[in-house]
């Protein structure tokens, strides 16, 4: 897991330094990943990062998103790119995540990761296909945070 972390970082690293804006690296979360321990968040067994099970309803901009998942508690907090797309199941589409997951609005999710080099632009995850790509700080994606 650490090394698919490590190769994606430097897919992503790459592709923002050539001012790709999409990023894919396909992976699928193998079984049992994911449980579901039923107080309202799914624990990344691999990890032992705790992911908010839904997701905030309205789309926001990066600055909200950073307010609602810190508004959730101690701990809680938007994840990275790499955290993000590690929840991403590529062999299945429309969505692609886990089904323990409650189903993900097809659109674009935010991370805290900024684009290299950028000072208006972050990464997010399209839950319909997985790919990442980058948009405006101020553009309105979905929310998922993790502990």
């Amino acid at each position: 897991m650490k090394v698919r972390m490590m190769a994606l970082a430097l897919v992503v690293a790459g592709c923002a330094a050539l001012g790709m804006v999409a990023v894919s690296a396909h992976a699928a979360a193998p079984m049992g990943h994911f449980t579901d321990p039923g107080d309202g968040t799914v624990l990344d067994n691999v990890t032992g990062l705790h992911w908010q099970k839904d997701f905030a309803v309205d789309a926001m901009s990066r600055d909200s998103a950073r307010s609602v998942c810190m508004g959730m508690g101690a701990g809680w907090r938007l994840p990275t790119i790499l955290e993000l797309r590690s929840i991403v199941d590529e062999s299945v589409y429309n969505p692609s995540i886990d089904p323990v997951f409650t189903t993900a609005r097809l659109a674009h999710f935010w991370s805290d990761s900024s684009v290299a080099g950028s000072t208006t632009n972050g990464w997010s995850i399209d839950f319909y296909i997985g790919n990442a790509s980058s948009d405006a700080f101020t553009s309105l994606n979905s929310v998922r945070c993790v502990h």
